[in-house]
């Protein structure tokens, strides 16, 4: 396999020397590898790091990997690898149920690891379009016209064509909605993509965001922005829409 042909990883464990043992393995056999300690610090880097494929560990602290591999399912655009010490049947099979692809008991020897991510990535570009395009950022079933998320330019691209720059906050903040995939995020999810922790941030912050965000959108789109606030949850990007 070359290296073009090679998925981007994250790895998502809270051992820092395992992270690293086996983000420098990647990167040796010519892959691009990243690595985050937490689910937090994870959803903050996906926004804005290329990434196809997640190496996942279970036991994480804050919100646990199996609520991790709950969010990528859902999205649909990545491909999930648990790797964890939780060897029991019951265990695998939550973490199949969860939506993972495959499930690798620790210790695991990395050139195993590879082989799954390798043939993960096969199966999964079997869904390519015929021009290789990745799987997880398929064009959309409809033809009608969409939303759309820029991750080169980090601009919002409205069903007009119409062009809308977004700052750093504005695209983790629209990354994470569009992420979700239609399903409401709750404020303390998206308070961690835009950095934050949960018992130190002002909620109050993120709608001056989404406020600064619709008026910027109505003068600049010349519409309004299909993000709905839910009461005493958070915010859903309520129109179809997609990663581009």
């Amino acid at each position: 396999m070359d290296n073009q042909s090679k998925p981007h990883l994250a790895v998502v464990e809270d051992e820092p020397v395992l992270r690293e043992y086996i983000v420098r393995f990647f990167k040796g056999h010519g892959y691009s590898c990243w690595g985050a300690d937490s689910a937090e610090g994870f959803y903050r880097e996906v926004a804005v790091r290329p990434t196809d494929i997640v190496l996942l560990d279970i036991g994480l602290p804050g919100e646990d990997g199996l609520n991790v591999a709950r969010h990528l399912s859902a999205a649909g655009r990545y491909g999930i690898i648990i790797v964890s010490a939780r060897g029991q049947v019951d265990d695998r099979l939550t973490g199949l149920d969860v939506g993972a692809d495959a499930y690798l008991v620790k210790p695991v020897d990395l050139r195993e690891l590879a082989a799954t991510v390798d043939n993960l990535w096969r199966r999964l570009a079997k869904d390519r379009d015929p021009h290789g395009e990745s799987p997880f950022v398929a064009a959309p079933a409809s033809s009608a016209p969409q939303w759309r998320l820029n991750r080169t330019d980090w601009s919002l691209i409205s069903p007009g064509d119409k062009i809308l720059p977004l700052t750093a906050s504005e695209y983790r903040f629209v990354w994470r909605l569009m992420e979700a995939a239609g399903e409401p995020v709750s404020k303390e999810h998206l308070m961690i993509a835009l950095g934050g922790t949960p018992d130190s941030y002002d909620y109050h912050r993120i709608e001056s965001l989404v406020s600064r965000l619709r008026k910027k959108a109505l003068a600049t789109l010349d519409s309004e922005l299909p993000i709905k606030a839910i009461q005493s949850f958070g915010f859903v990007f309520s129109d179809v829409c997609h990663i581009v």
